[in-house]
């Protein structure tokens, strides 16, 4: 499957809003979505326009993106689904497909699915109790013995699963996502764009508040939107301060639709180019709201008005940025972000940790300006790798914030 990431600034040119008619079209077809879209009130919004900038944009991404691929959620059990090696790469077998009507209605009595994502270790670990023992013999291409320990483990039967199958109509070719729960309301990528986009907006109405989306990335199954606010706060003899609030969600994870609170510092370094670096605190403590799989609509439409706790969580960010001008050695926060990238058991950072480590060990700061760029600098070694690069941003947040 071509890598369907995308990591982008909405483009210059992209300042067109969106009709809630529009929008929620997105979430034709999804019962959870109908049930929230009522919850909150969609008949009194409908003749609404949505000036948030950028979010025409989006939409018509996620239209591309729902062109090209069906999500199928297929109920197995291991005796269903076989687990095969072919040109020494995993496959997905399922057998008997007739409880779904769409592969049904494509003619097909069984499907042969490449895992993708952590898929493969998942299957081995929730279907068969033996992740670390497959790898192991995978690594020594001893697929014979892997498939062997399957075979012998569908005679023990019982244990059933939810496979979430990608369709790439583009390629016509199947995809096993992920194992997802049994107890899983789907809250979608459709439903986090146009719960975001309608929650700003009313927020807007409610505060005058204005949000541009100015960063999103997304592929076929997670999504985060950066939701930037136009007024500035001064930051002095340094720049400026914006507020940024975060939405993102993640189809098949336990933790699905979440809000939280970030600021963007904008700065000149040394040589007077604008440079900017996005700041955060403790996950736990940047969270407005967040939505998990297993919530009811009910649920879910009561966290939403959880949206006014947005200017206190910014409040306190803004605060935290402050404390950078209290910090009295500044060699001691580098050399901090040093020990713990060096120290880190995170999989996410570690092909980063030697260039990490190379910069803050050749890099001087002598004043804030330096740091700035240098947690700049850092930032953008993982820039295209969202994982590592939120946890080097913990990371360089808890430096101020624990050794001021």
């Amino acid at each position: 499957m071509v890598d369907f990431t995308r990591k982008k600034r909405t483009s210059p040119e992209s300042e067109e809003g969106i009709h809630v008619s529009e929008l929620i079209t997105l979430m034709e077809g999804n019962p959870i979505g109908g049930l929230i879209l009522k919850k909150i009130g969609i008949a009194s919004m409908m003749d609404d326009y949505i000036t948030i900038k950028g979010s025409k944009e989006l939409f018509e991404k996620q239209k591309s993106i729902n062109s090209r691929f069906h999500k199928e959620d297929i109920r197995c059990k291991i005796e269903d689904a076989e687990g095969d090696f072919a040109d020494e790469e995993f496959r997905i077998n399922i057998n008997d497909v007739s409880n779904s009507d769409y592969l049904t209605n494509l003619g097909l009595e069984s499907i042969c699915t490449k895992p993708i994502y952590s898929t493969q270790s998942d299957f081995f670990e929730r279907f068969c109790d033996m992740n670390k023992y497959a790898r192991k013999l995978i690594a020594l291409k001893r697929y014979d013995i892997v498939k062997m320990n399957i075979e012998m483990l569908k005679d023990l039967g019982g244990r059933d699963i939810i496979l979430r199958v990608l369709h790439d109509k583009n390629h016509n070719e199947f995809y096993s996502r992920a194992i997802i729960s049994t107890a899983y309301n789907n809250y979608d990528n459709n439903i986090a764009i146009v719960v975001a986009l309608l929650t700003l907006h009313k927020e807007n109405l409610r505060n005058d508040t204005s949000y541009d989306l100015t960063f999103y990335e997304q592929n076929e199954s997670s999504i985060t939107m950066y939701f930037e606010s136009q007024n500035k706060i001064e930051l002095k003899e340094v720049g400026y301060v914006t507020n940024i609030v975060t939405v993102s969600n993640d189809e098949v994870k336990r933790e699905a639709l979440k809000f939280a609170g970030v600021c963007q510092i904008y700065f000149k370094d040394e040589t007077n180019q604008d440079n900017q670096f996005l700041f955060r605190t403790n996950t736990v403590d940047c969270d407005i709201l967040s939505i998990k799989h297993n919530f009811t609509a009910d649920t879910a439409s009561d966290r939403l008005s959880e949206i006014d706790k947005t200017a206190e969580i910014h409040k306190i960010l803004y605060n935290d940025i402050l404390n950078i001008f209290k910090i009295k050695d500044l060699d001691q926060i580098k050399f901090f972000i040093r020990d713990k990238v060096e120290k880190s058991r995170t999989e996410s950072i570690n092909k980063y940790k030697d260039e990490i480590s190379k910069l803050i060990t050749i890099s001087e700061v002598n004043n804030i300006i330096q740091l700035l760029t240098l947690f700049k600098n850092i930032e953008l070694i993982a820039d295209e790798d969202l994982e590592a690069k939120l946890y080097i941003e913990y990371l360089i947040s808890q430096s101020i914030t624990k050794r001021r």
